[in-house]
């Protein structure tokens, strides 16, 4: 087993195993630069782990004043919000989720 600030990669996890890690991580950290919807976040915020991720507009969409932002290049940020999540682990608060329904209307009033 890993001790404290070791990094270990795991490759070719099923769903179940990463959902696993998920549910005991005391975080996920996203520093991405470019995105496509946001599933790695999405999946950890409905699990109840915080995210630190980098403030992309489809992060804030789908996850608002739920995720922990900090610009992928500054550095400080991170560290105080790694360190933040590092302590104890907080209780864990599932943030409202998007669905079709609530997409959908978003999109329809979009179009008037």
């Amino acid at each position: 087993m890993a001790g404290d600030g070791d990094v270990i990669e795991f490759n070719d996890l099923d769903d179940r195993s990463v959902a696993g890690l998920l549910k005991s991580a005391n975080g996920l950290l996203f520093p991405s630069l470019a995105e496509g919807f946001g599933y790695p976040p999405l999946e950890a915020a409905s699990l109840g782990t915080p995210v630190v991720a980098t403030p992309l507009p489809q992060i804030r969409e789908l996850l608002g004043n739920t995720v922990i932002y900090a610009e992928p290049t500054e550095l400080y940020q991170w560290k105080r919000a790694i360190e933040g999540l590092a302590g104890a682990r907080a209780e864990k608060a599932v943030p409202p989720l998007p669905n079709w329904r609530d997409h959908f209307n978003i999109v329809l009033n979009a179009l008037g």
